[in-house]
């Protein structure tokens, strides 16, 4: 569970660097990156994937992932696209 004050200041970092709320809340150390997956499967209506079940994915689809989105298209704070390459996907 986060607080109200962690929850403002990972989104004002959101509006600020453009990452995604997820994100800020882990690099803060807010929550876990396995605390975001089992909330996020919650609200998706989807199972989780744990760390084990990573290692059975093969490179060569993690690398045809990775390369897909960097391709995929992102909305910038302006309204113009933008390429996602560097982003987090």
């Amino acid at each position: 569970m986060i607080t109200t004050v962690q929850l403002n200041e990972a989104l004002k970092a959101q509006k600020t660097f453009g990452r995604r709320l997820g994100t800020n809340l882990i690099e803060f150390g807010y929550i876990s990156e396995q605390s975001l997956a089992t909330f996020l499967a919650v609200q998706l209506k989807l199972p989780a994937a744990g760390v084990g079940d990573l290692d059975a994915i093969s490179k060569t689809v993690l690398e045809l992932a990775t390369r897909s989105c960097r391709e995929m298209p992102n909305r910038a704070a302006d309204g113009q696209w933008q390429e996602a390459f560097g982003r987090d996907c």
